[in-house]
């Protein structure tokens, strides 16, 4: 099952607070993820497996057209921030987050808006920013990996 709503924010602390709210109901939820997007080839998601593990990812240049693919220095800023570059486990960008304490969400939340507004430059000032969030189970999600133990000897 598939549900689609909106995000709106005014400011960046706005959407950090919305991210935040965003990846709280996926952790109590549990396998669900949620792809939030501005356009459809630019976008960050995120997914909660069955144990509980919070995988986030950002579009990779695999997934981009030419116009549209990562610039050397987005690629360098994702970096800079942690995230691991595509590989087997995922062909996006991504970070995991496999222990539920301390609680993941605001590290996760801030990590999403600073890709969406500085990789993706979705946002301008004002920003005004509307996203789409398209939100459903995991099991469905057929590109996402549950987190094995590769991907959680990454996270650790």
């Amino acid at each position: 099952m598939r549900d689609t709503t909106e995000l709106h924010a005014e400011n960046p602390e706005q959407l950090f607070h919305a991210l935040v709210d965003v990846v709280d109901g996926l952790l109590v939820a549990r396998s669900k993820y949620v792809v939030i997007e501005r356009s459809p080839s630019r976008y960050v998601q995120a997914l909660v497996d069955g144990d509980g593990a919070l995988q986030i990812e950002t579009v990779s240049n695999g997934f981009l057209e030419a116009e549209a693919r990562l610039s050397a220095g987005n690629e360098a800023l994702l970096d800079h921030m942690r995230w691991s570059p595509p590989s087997d486990h995922s062909p996006n960008w991504h970070r995991t987050f496999v222990h539920q304490w301390p609680w993941p969400a605001p590290v996760a939340a801030q990590l999403l808006a600073y890709a969406l507004l500085t990789v993706h430059d979705v946002g301008s000032e004002p920003l005004a920013l509307t996203l789409t969030l398209t939100y459903g189970d995991a099991a469905s999600a057929m590109h996402v990996r549950p987190c094995d133990e590769q991907c959680r000897m990454l996270a650790a």
